[in-house]
């Protein structure tokens, strides 16, 4: 149920932004930025974590806007397993402001594919009795009705788990602009399907380049 919930508001929430990035370009108008973010969280039990965006933020209906990002973050967690996540995300922000500087706050939803790998020297984890995140994995997956798939295969990192991840993230920050360039430092939360609430707060920073309506 949750998940079907929530690939329907990513959805809702895509082709909104998609559409008015698309009447943006259309219209050859410059509210289109082209974006790369960096975000850390070191308080999670996704242990020094870093996650990258690739992103383009439009003008919906002044002050709202939006986002389509491609994520990918990776790093080790507490069971010391390399963790890699693959996926994408949709954003709504309210941003009231002048037109140098405004504040912003709102959201997004995000979904994609999670693959978390045993250490070579480590690939005894699976036994290990706290090992709280893979038994967390195995429980949800013994007691999901929604079919959850898990592969497993062997790479050079050791033994592998790929599973879908979604989540959402409430999002505040600050829209610096300076002409073609805009900067945004920014706090997340994460809240994903397995860890839950269980997430700190990480901080980030984006660069976006006016794109003069050419996407």
């Amino acid at each position: 149920m949750f998940k079907a919930s929530l690939i329907a508001i990513y959805f809702s929430t895509f082709c909104l932004v998609a559409e008015a990035a698309s009447t943006q370009h259309s219209n050859n108008k410059s509210d289109n930025y082209l974006g790369i973010s960096l975000y850390t969280d070191g308080q999670t039990p996704f242990e020094q974590r870093t996650t990258a965006e690739l992103s383009v933020m439009t003008g919906i209906k002044k002050p709202l806007s939006g986002k389509l990002a491609l994520i990918y973050h990776s790093g080790e967690n507490k069971q010391q397993q390399r963790e890699g996540f693959t996926g994408l995300s949709a954003s709504l922000y309210f941003s009231p402001g002048n037109d140098y500087l405004r504040t912003y706050i709102g959201g997004g939803v995000f979904t994609g594919t999670s693959n978390n790998c045993d250490n070579d020297n480590n690939s005894d984890i699976n036994d290990s009795s706290d090992n709280l995140f893979l038994n967390m994995l195995i429980d949800n997956n013994n007691a999901s009705s929604d079919n959850t798939n898990y592969s497993y295969h062997n790479g050079n990192q050791g033994d592998c788990r790929e599973t879908w991840l979604g989540g959402l993230y409430p999002e505040v920050g600050l829209a610096l602009n300076l002409g073609q360039l805009r900067i945004y430092p920014f706090a997340r939360k994460v809240i994903d399907s397995y860890s839950g609430f269980d997430g700190g707060v990480g901080f980030g920073i984006q660069l976006s380049m006016r794109n003069h309506g050419q996407l």
